[in-house]
């Protein structure tokens, strides 16, 4: 382990510390509402298999005007460039360290500049001569799905890469000395299928990095500037809905299960950047309560201008996990595109021949990953669902699953007529395709087989026990 390694453990370590006294002290279970307390595994979680470094490729895209004018917050006009990409992506990989994910540029293979006014932009300027005067009315953003289709393809063209789109982006802003609305750059965002930034800071393309990788924001996104607006929302939050974790209010990722990450009430809250923790005292579930709160963590307000921005276990875990499908099989977020010639066998059509206690609960349409009813099961650990299907013709084959990842889809172990073939995780923080999961290669007879899906022990970070079977794919492996 290095020394720069060590000392972050060593951070998150007293972190942890601190945040749990809070509640051991007053005698609130901060995850009463999502099941047993996880254990702080700071030096489990970087040994053996989780120690390997998990290498990702980056592409940049430097968007300009159709005139080859660029800009990037802060009025900056200075398009990138191979030599000023290099030193931003080594100080992400200083930054993203602790995950063990490492980021991948050659400048010679891995830098584009591509001149397109329209896909410098988020949305639509407004018409010459057009103002927004009312302040309560926002303009309209239009436009806005052809470019995200027009990034795709663009992205899509080299899968194996993460895409960073460098680009002016969009925005309104409302001026009130002005008193009109203003057009002007936009922010980042970290999608699923590729980043795109509007400044040249690496904390901030670190940040969408995370995004990419699962992790959302560590506040919860509502404009609470004190605490008497933080009491209050937690007040709602008990009254609304008393089964949920009332810090959810102020805590973003908590109910995601990522459980060390301190609450951070967001920006309005905090007034001066110079400020980036603090104790407040609030009433949880009729007692009053000193509350930790920081903003100190990569995923939290915006504070790339200097400071601490660490990353807790919980949230290295999520990452670490949704990179390794990520780099997988199918690079990217994939879809779920047939192999050409490959015999398909689509679950949908097919009934089960046996059930041990599983349930077939519904069909699902995400075409954008070309995904079309598939079959979505609710499989308990030691439930089996199984199918039979015949394979058209002999020959030595290999098996894909193509099936469906989400934040309630559960661990599940696969079998062909009794022989185990893989245990699949598929959690993920978002719902997307599979792509192609290789289950097997053998040696198979034109006959009837039967494929059997049995839940497993599922990860903690995983909201239910859900299993989405979207076709399996049968091609020559010669």
């Amino acid at each position: 382990m290095t020394t720069a390694l060590a000392l972050g453990l060593c951070s998150l370590v007293v972190a942890q510390i601190v945040h749990d006294d809070v509640f051991e002290q007053s005698g609130l279970d901060p995850f009463w509402s999502l099941g047993a307390k996880s254990q702080f595994d700071s030096v489990g979680r970087f040994s053996g298999e989780e120690n390997n470094s998990i290498k990702v490729p980056l592409r940049v895209v430097q968007l300009v005007e159709d005139d080859g004018r660029a800009e990037f917050f802060g009025n900056d006009r200075i398009a990138l460039t191979p030599a000023t990409v290099g030193p931003i992506v080594s100080q992400m990989n200083r930054i993203l360290a602790p995950t063990g994910i490492t980021l991948l540029f050659d400048p010679l293979k891995d830098f584009e500049l591509r001149r397109s006014s329209f896909l410098n932009r988020d949305f639509d300027p407004p018409a010459q001569g057009v103002r927004y005067l009312d302040a309560s009315v926002r303009p309209p953003s239009r436009n806005t799905e052809p470019r995200f289709e027009g990034w795709l393809r663009m992205a899509r063209e080299r899968p194996d890469h993460l895409t960073i789109f460098a680009r002016t982006g969009s925005s309104w802003r409302w001026d009130s000395r002005a008193a009109e609305w203003l057009y002007g750059t936009g922010p980042s965002y970290g999608d699923q299928d590729f980043i795109r930034v509007s400044s040249k800071s690496a904390y901030s393309w670190a940040h969408e990095v995370g995004h990419v990788f699962g992790l959302p924001h560590t506040d919860s996104g509502r404009s609470l500037s004190s605490v008497e607006a933080i009491q209050t929302a937690i007040d709602e939050s008990e009254k609304g809905d008393p089964s949920r974790n009332p810090l959810h209010v102020i805590d973003g990722d908590i109910e995601m299960g990522i459980l060390d990450t301190p609450p951070d009430p967001g920006a309005t809250f905090w007034q001066s950047f110079s400020v980036r923790q603090s104790t407040i005292r609030v009433r949880i579930n009729g007692r009053h309560q000193d509350l930790l709160i920081s903003r100190e963590n990569l995923m939290g307000e915006p504070n790339w201008k200097g400071g601490v921005s660490t990353l807790t276990p919980d949230q290295i875990a999520v990452m670490r996990h949704v990179a390794r499908y990520w780099t997988g099989e199918e690079k990217g977020y994939p879809r779920n595109v047939r192999p050409s010639g490959a015999q398909i066998v689509e679950f949908e059509e097919l009934n089960p021949t046996q059930n041990t206690g599983g349930r077939v609960y519904r069909r699902s349409m995400t075409d954008r990953f070309g995904v079309s009813d598939a079959s979505e099961l609710d499989l308990k650990q030691g439930q089996r669902i199984t199918y039979r299907f015949k394979v058209d013709s002999p020959g030595f084959k290999k098996i894909w699953l193509l099936g469906l990842r989400g934040e309630s889809h559960g661990t599940v172990r696969i079998s062909l007529d009794g022989r185990h073939l893989k245990t699949l995780d598929l959690w993920s923080p978002r719902r997307h395709a599979t792509g192609r999961m290789l289950l097997a290669e053998l040696n198979l007879t034109a006959s009837s087989y039967e494929i059997s899906f049995s839940g497993d022990k599922k990860s903690r970070f995983s909201k239910g026990d859900l299993l989405g079977l979207d076709a399996l794919a049968i091609e020559d492996a010669g």
